[in-house]
């Protein structure tokens, strides 16, 4: 019965009528919906198969996978308020951070020692840059007289002050040639400064807000700018025009960088996206909205081949640039992060925090390329062993050379075979490499000598791919010719070749057992061969495009996978004898195992707090491992709440894990139920559960509340004109603080500090903006805004009145303070 089944399941999903014809139609596509109903998951089964193969493409068996560790290295702790900037070295030694505690701080990036501390203003960073060349480091300042301080990198002292804003500097990038200094103000000017000249800056006028970012191109022409007003500017450098006024964001852009081939920019704002930009149409491109807050700073690796985005939500999360896709979410600090930059050699993430500390995070993305040194990017073709414990490359000067993949330590370098590698392939066993060369030779050599063992000198033309046999015995290859041909590799003699594709073959791979050989071709056919008689087991077509490479599942027989230029991966179902039995190979596990949902925080809390749900599954009763288990939520109600992954990797049969997840709820939520749903699933079966959490959220909110208070400078500190007796006098100009501190129990949203009522009479006369408006203020977190005014000796009355308005957004508080003083002389 059941082979009859099995046998009316394959011709009814194949169409075949012969299990054995030689055109069969009808299983050259085999999509989601079909492998869902035999409970299995194809991208990942394809992902799965793809990563344990060893001949994935043309690249000879090299896969360059995403992959994202996300440990934490090092934390430099020291600060004793938030780090507002930071900045990392051209060379990845030294880390600046830039703190509220009016610091600036150089830390040895790679040992633990004690940092240089530089305080000679006393001034709060908040904005940080290091030149290219690695000689100077730029900071600004949200205190008067608002200068951008120029530091010399080496002697840890300043060389110079540049002065022309009128508000705190917020955002600065140095060109790429480190001849120019761009500066980005609250004034919503941005100024150019040629940081080797005395002379005045060029001024870019045109945002309506402050401007929170700033990124050169990589050729230094192009100057991109991020602002409260929510838009990016696009600026020619040479003549200080605006080129393009972008609109995509709905809140202020707090984040800008441009990708290494200038091709691309990306942005990050309070609207909670990022965004990736064509750098030539200026179109959005992609549009990410995985974040549940503000983003505040984007970071590119330097081959371009990820970025990270880091946010309030107190997470940096990593993603593929090419497909959008995330690799890794790190929770990184204990709260909201302000600045990230990748080291120089991509290695390495670099974080800081409000929390006070900046912290240093392992980057694992195309491990197999960056284990090796420099000269792999001399490559001309590259492989990975299936042990992913070496690496080889065939270099442009004509040697191959392969490196332990752990230290990148030189493990062998090979004279080379007198011409340029193109393609390389590892044996089975680790103790032989294939190689073919432009001079059309294909040798097998011996790793541990370094020496050729076989030249086979028959191949005359350009291959596409080839492979060992699973025992090493055989080696395949395939090429512009439409035959694939087969060498004994021990003999170093020809078999019998396979015929029968039309057209150039693109791959070749063999199944786990070695029986069975799989092909592809350009004539938009996969086929099976019978290794040992060589007789064509079956046709499968490709409707569409034709597939570049195909390999076999490394756990799974039955499954065969293809993937066509555009990445997509088609899956094939393979036979062994004369059914199909889906049973074997399926690895035995628990059909369903426990998993429960455990809120952490108080059933019903407040609106504004956090909720933390522990995910358990138990694998206990198993008789199984399960395998890349995960669970996703599912909350349409609530979208920051939705579509989260937790990922558990390998739960052991017998054993049980867990993993946390937090949500942050909204400050004006009313009274309400939000019930998140847990939709698991595991990768080589549908073991799978679902199981519910539910929140209760209370109207209550926690509130923030305010405290003013504020102090006069007269002349103390060379600030303000008087006599430093902290009196209003007439004929002097003091310089006026107001502190602001949120005392209540919530976080603040955006906060406005205004001046109210202030007398409008000709003996008095105001400097600067009545109005200034800061992201957010944490609990206990304290801002101060500055303005001055002259008191003419014509001022007619004895004291100076007007109020001060404390307004902010997610609460709706605000509060007015009256200020009096009295005003003598």
């Amino acid at each position: 019965m059941k082979k009859c089944f099995l046998a009316a399941l394959w011709l009814l999903l194949t169409g075949f009528q012969n299990l054995y014809a030689q055109d069969a139609p009808g299983i050259s596509q085999v999509d989601d919906e079909f492998f869902s109903r035999l409970g299995l998951n194809m991208q990942r089964l394809a992902d799965e198969a793809l990563a344990g193969s060893t001949t994935p493409g043309r690249v000879g068996g090299m896969r360059i996978s995403d992959s994202v560790s996300g440990d934490e290295l090092k934390t430099f702790a020291g600060h004793r308020e938030p780090i507002r900037a930071m900045a990392l070295s051209p060379d990845g030694k030294t880390l600046a951070t830039g703190s509220m505690d009016r610091t600036l701080r150089l830390w040895d990036a790679k040992k633990d020692s004690d940092p240089k501390v530089l305080n000679e203003f006393r001034e709060p960073i908040i904005s940080l840059a290091f030149s290219p060349d690695g000689k100077y480091i730029a900071s600004g300042s949200d205190a008067r007289p608002f200068a951008v301080r120029l530091w010399d990198a080496k002697k840890a002292k300043t060389s110079k002050s540049l002065l022309a804003h009128t508000e705190p500097i917020v955002s600065l990038a140095f060109s790429p040639d480190s001849k120019l200094l761009a500066s980005g103000s609250n004034d919503r000017t941005i100024r150019i400064w040629e940081i080797t000249k005395d002379k005045d800056p060029k001024t870019l006028t045109g945002h309506t807000g402050n401007v929170f970012s700033l990124a050169f191109s990589p050729d230094g022409k192009t100057l991109i700018s991020g602002s409260r007003d929510n838009s990016i500017r696009v600026w020619n450098v040479d003549k200080g025009t605006e080129l393009q006024n972008l609109s995509g964001h709905r809140g202020p852009v707090f984040a800008l960088a441009f990708t290494p081939d200038e091709k691309f920019f990306i942005s990050g704002s309070e609207d909670r996206t990022v965004k990736i930009w064509d750098a030539e149409k200026f179109t959005v491109i992609k549009n990410i909205t995985e974040h549940n807050a503000v983003i505040q700073s984007v970071a590119i690796s330097p081959d371009g081949r990820i970025f990270a985005s880091a946010a309030g939500d107190r997470t940096v999360k990593i993603w593929n640039f090419k497909t959008g896709k995330e690799l890794k979410t790190i929770q990184a600090h204990r709260d909201r992060l302000t600045s990230s930059a990748f080291s120089p050699d991509g290695m390495m993430l670099y974080t800081g925090s409000i929390d006070t500390t900046a912290k240093v995070w392992d980057v694992e993305f195309c491990k197999e390329v960056r284990t090796a040194s420099g000269d792999l990017f001399r490559a001309s073709s590259v492989c990975v062993n299936r042990s992913q414990t070496l690496v080889a490359a065939g270099l442009n000067d004509n040697s191959i050379k392969i490196w332990n993949a752990a230290d990148s330590s030189e493990f062998q370098t090979f004279t080379g075979p007198g011409s340029k590698t193109y393609l390389l392939a590892f044996g089975p066993d680790d103790e032989t490499l294939a190689s073919v060369s432009n001079d059309d030779s294909l040798k097998i050599w011996d790793l541990k000598s370094g020496k050729p063992l076989k030249t086979l000198t028959e191949n005359s033309e350009k291959l596409n791919s080839m492979a060992f046999s699973p025992n090493g015995k055989i080696l395949a290859c395939a090429g512009a010719g439409k035959t694939i041909k087969l060498w004994d590799a021990d003999k170093g003699k020809s078999l019998k070749p396979l015929s029968g594709h039309g057209d150039e073959v693109y791959s070749v791979s063999f199944s786990t057992d070695g029986k069975i050989l799989a092909s592809c071709s350009k004539d938009k056919t996969m086929k099976l061969w019978d290794v040992e008689t060589g007789s064509l087991l079956m046709t499968a077509p490709v409707e569409k495009e034709p597939l570049v490479c195909a390999w076999f599942h490394p756990n799974n027989p039955l499954l065969l996978f293809g993937r066509d230029n555009s990445g997509n991966t088609l899956a094939f179902i393979s036979m062994t004898d004369k059914t199909v039995d889906f049973s074997e190979g399926k690895p035995q596990g628990p059909p369903f195992p426990a998993a429960t949902a455990e809120m952490l925080t108080a059933d019903t809390i407040n609106s504004g707090s956090t909720v933390t749900v522990k995910l358990t599954v138990d694998n206990t009763k198993g008789k199984g491992d399960l395998f890349r288990y995960c669970a996703i939520t599912e909350c349409p109600e609530e979208p920051s709440f939705d579509k989260q992954l937790l990922v558990f990797g390998k739960i052991e049969a017998g054993k049980t894990d867990d993993r946390y997840i937090s949500f942050r709820t909204e400050y004006k939520w009313p009274n309400r139920v939000i019930r998140i749903k847990f939709k698991s699933s595991e990768m080589n079966n549908n073991f799978a559960s679902d199981t519910e959490v539910t929140v209760n959220i209370t109207a209550s909110m926690q509130r923030p509340d305010f405290t003013v208070g504020y102090d006069i400078f007269d002349g103390q500190e060379g600030r303000g004109v008087g006599n430093s007796d902290k009196t209003l006098q007439k004929g002097e100009g003091p310089e006026f603080t107001i502190s602001v501190k949120n005392t209540g129990a919530g976080e603040a949203g955006k906060v406005t500090v205004e001046i109210l009522d202030f007398p409008a009479i000709d003996s008095l006369e105001f400097f600067g903006e009545k109005k200034t408006e800061f992201a957010g203020l944490l609990k206990d977190e304290q801002i101060s805004v500055s303005f001055s005014f002259m008191i003419k000796q014509s001022y007619p009355d004895s004291r100076l009145r007007f109020r001060v308005k404390i307004k902010e957004t997610k609460c709706d508080v605000e509060k007015i303070v009256p200020m009096e003083f009295p005003v003598g002389g």
